[in-house]
């Protein structure tokens, strides 16, 4: 990296913020970190949970003979 890159990037302050959504949740669900000019930075992770198929219950038919 260049150093002109490195000036640009702010410094992250310590102790990020852990938000859980949920009581069992194992790892937090959002995470604000702060940064050494004032700006806030919000990291959110949703995960998409699969969908019930559709499921029908259709009796076979009889064969007829």
């Amino acid at each position: 990296m260049t150093e002109r890159r490195r000036r640009r990037r702010p410094a992250a302050l310590p102790e990020p913020a852990a938000y859980y959504d949920h009581p069992d949740s194992k790892y937090p669900d959002r995470i604000r970190i702060s940064f050494a000019d004032g700006h806030t930075e919000i990291y959110d992770r949703r995960t998409n949970q699969p969908r019930p198929g559709a499921y029908v219950n259709w009796p076979e038919r009889r064969r007829q003979g």
